[in-house]
């Protein structure tokens, strides 16, 4: 394991596999026309009509278009409101909101004395069991006369049998009041739409009205997927998400139904919801958001750190989003789940900050787009990610905001000076409190989105009025890297005199010119075996190729993960990469997974484990199942199958494929180890090295050759 614990500076996964799974979805690209046709002048990029002009909006911008980060954007229709807003509530962007908040409105200075809680609770997915635990902890905190939980959950009949409390099993929708030790059942629904705004919308509506309290939360309880969305409900037909604008239209329908301004916080127990576009939409509907920008392990939160509104129910909003806070790292902790995990406290009423500041950084990223997209390019690269992916069309893309600018400010110098402070100041307010594990450390409180390349660009992205600034600096960067008349170039033709024997390790050494150099934003090793019967390449692991300056090197001792359960085992396919700030090391070893012998639903899942770089002693793991537009832990069912999986190079393109005799129970231990290959290598073996190379426009060039053991 020497080269794993040399490297210090990793660079992020980014190439594009072949998609195998149908359940991994195929992502969406920038590639679609604009309806109607940009007119002259404009170009259309992601969707999006973008003028081709020069010199910014000095010289004012004309009918139908507005100046957004230094550019004259084509914009839409303002989004109306349906049914039109009551009297007292301004449409904005889709959503009717309270005149006093439109107009600016701070913290609400009255103190209160008791607090109704509502909890979303979307758990007709594989969540179900999940649910019925923090069920089981809102019960152990139960009700008293300023204090209570009100519920809307939806079940799920396929993945457990099991009742809650004085509750037995149910497969639909229940209202429910959660008492000290048990649940009283108003009303039982039926089958519902959970992703559908109208029945948010209506759960508000009663949850404020039947049970009004001076403070109110809503917490939305499920899968989550960042600015794309919340929520999936496996019984209705496609699976959808409520979409960030659903969310919005389902929260402000609610509130203006039951007469209310807004909530005191709004929570996602749900992964990634803590970014900028969440927060901005959301901003007018209340004063708090509670949201984690990483992964949530399957326990989410620990409700019994609600207790303390129990105790006091005049506890002001900050101080209850800190006891949940506390209590959801201290039950990862236990759970030895808390190495990368995340939750942030922020305050909305500030968010103007946050708007001017991303407007700001939008206009001198895009001023900036043709001097310093590499650097752009690599700083996005290195910053904290969250919702990363083996497969580049399933990443979230969702990068720290500040990490982001804090690195590209320290390596561009004075150029982004005045944009960082900004954004660093709106982060410093608007972020009342953000806590990270140590594998996330360089996390800030909020993420933005920022695909690497215009290929991974979601268009729905556009639909986000909020945006705007965000996305014309994205159209401008993919634009640059669209026009790179020199693609990347590394290596040259003798591509074999690049590989050797150092010390027992195969190593890789390509050269690098100063333009390859000068635009390179990423490079990583692959690594595996030639199968001698038909040439196969199987890959067995991939990690950051160390750049010098002039070379792009890597070296392989041999290290491969070996998958175990019970006498059976089976070589895996490895992703490393090294944090740094906490100087873990992350592994990342994909799976197929089935939930029953012979089905055709396949799902991808990752196993993420944290190690320590000298002893390799893991830190703990977790099983994330990556959706279409979601990630969660994975809960697997009774009879379900994991299925370690490896890419196999051969002429005809690159699969995926698994080297095990027989699919592990996805119900029961796994043992990862790490072993060196080359002990058992038959003398003769060919053993393949290959790094691969990107710039800012997604260009690729490789270097590969093949080592005689």
């Amino acid at each position: 394991m020497a080269q794993l614990a040399r490297v210090r500076s990793w660079f992020a996964f980014a190439v594009a596999l072949v998609a195998m799974f149908a359940a991994c979805g195929d992502g969406t690209s920038s590639g679609g026309a604009c309806d109607p046709a940009c007119a002259s002048g404009f170009q259309c990029i992601a969707d999006t009509c973008v003028p081709v002009i020069v010199g910014g909006c000095d010289a004012g911008c004309g009918s139908g278009t507005e100046c957004i980060a230094g550019q004259c954007v084509q914009i839409q229709a303002p989004v109306e409101c349906v049914p039109a807003c009551a009297s007292g509530r301004t449409c904005v962007n889709g959503g009717c909101v309270s005149d006093a908040v439109a107009g600016g409105k701070g913290h609400t200075s009255t103190p209160g004395s008791s607090w109704t809680v509502l909890v979303y609770l979307v758990a007709d997915n594989d969540l179900e069991p999940a649910a019925l635990v923090d069920l089981e902890e809102m019960m152990a905190v139960g009700d008293s006369a300023g204090f209570r939980f009100v519920v809307q959950v939806d079940r799920s009949p396929d993945y457990t049998s099991e009742g809650v409390g004085n509750l037995a099993n149910w497969d639909s929708a229940k209202r429910l009041v959660v008492k000290s030790g048990s649940f009283e059942e108003i009303a039982d629904l039926g089958e519902i739409d959970t992703t559908d705004p109208a029945v948010l919308a209506d759960f508000i509506d009663w949850g404020l009205t039947t049970y009004p309290a001076d403070r109110t939360m809503l917490i939305l309880w499920d899968h989550g997927g960042g600015w794309e969305g919340f929520g999936v409900d496996e019984t209705t037909a496609g699976k959808p998400l409520l979409k960030l604008n659903t969310i919005r239209k389902g929260i402000s329908q609610g509130l203006a139904d039951a007469d209310k301004e807004r909530f005191d916080i709004i929570g996602f127990d749900a992964c990634l919801m803590a970014n900028a576009e969440t927060a901005l939409v959301l901003a007018p509907y209340g004063e708090y958001l509670l949201a984690s920008e990483e992964t949530e392990p399957g326990h989410g939160w620990d409700y019994r750190s609600f207790a303390a509104a129990k105790t006091d129910s005049s506890i002001d909003p900050v101080s209850l989003a800190k006891s949940v806070l506390s209590g959801f790292f201290a039950q990862a902790a236990a759970e030895a789940t808390d190495k990368d995990l995340t939750l942030s406290i922020i305050d909305l009423t500030l968010i103007g900050e946050l708007g001017s500041a991303m407007n700001a950084m939008a206009t001198a990223l895009t001023g900036a787009v043709v001097s310093s997209s590499p650097r752009i390019g690599k700083s996005r690269e290195e910053a904290t990610r969250f919702g990363k992916a083996p497969d580049p069309q399933q990443e979230t893309n969702l990068v720290d905001f500040g990490d982001f600018a804090r690195r590209l400010a320290a390596a561009e110098g004075a150029s982004f000076a005045a944009a960082k402070k900004q954004l660093d100041d709106a982060l410093a307010r608007v972020v009342v409190q953000t806590r990270n594990g140590p594998a996330s450390g360089g996390a800030t409180g909020l993420t933005i989105y920022f695909p690497p390349f215009s290929k991974f660009y979601n268009a729905s992205y556009d639909a986000i009025p909020e945006a705007a600034p965000w996305r014309v600096f994205l159209n401008a960067y993919y634009t640059g890297g669209a026009s790179i008349t020199q693609p990347m170039d590394i290596g040259g033709a003798a591509n074999e005199g690049f590989v050797s024997w150092v010390d027992g390790e195969a190593t890789i050494e390509v050269p690098i010119g100063a333009e390859a150099a000068a635009a390179l934003v990423s490079a990583e090793a692959w690594v595996g075996l030639v199968d001698s019967d038909d040439g196969s390449v199987y890959l067995l692991a991939t990690f950051p190729a160390d750049f010098t300056g002039s070379s792009l090197t890597a070296s392989w001792a041999g290290e491969a993960v070996f998958l175990s359960q019970g006498t059976g085992g089976s070589i895996g396919y490895v992703e490393v990469e090294a944090d740094d700030e906490s100087g873990l090391l992350v592994v990342n070893v994909p799976f197929a997974y089935v939930d029953s012998p012979g089905s055709q639903d396949v799902g991808y899942v990752i196993r993420r484990e944290f190690l320590d770089p000298q002893t390799l002693q893991s830190y703990g793991y977790l099983y994330y199942e990556i959706g279409d537009s979601s990630t969660s832990e994975l809960y697997p069912v009774p009879g379900s199958s994991l299925v370690p999986i490896i890419p196999v190079a051969r002429e005809t393109g690159t699969e995926w494929t698994t080297t095990a005799d027989a699919p592990f129970d996805a119900t029961a231990e796994i043992g990862l180890t790490f072993i060196s290959v080359f002990e058992d290598l038959e003398p003769g073996t060919l053993v393949y090295l290959e790094i691969d190379a990107y710039d800012y426009g997604g260009n690729l060039d490789y270097v590969s050759g093949l080592l005689t053991f």
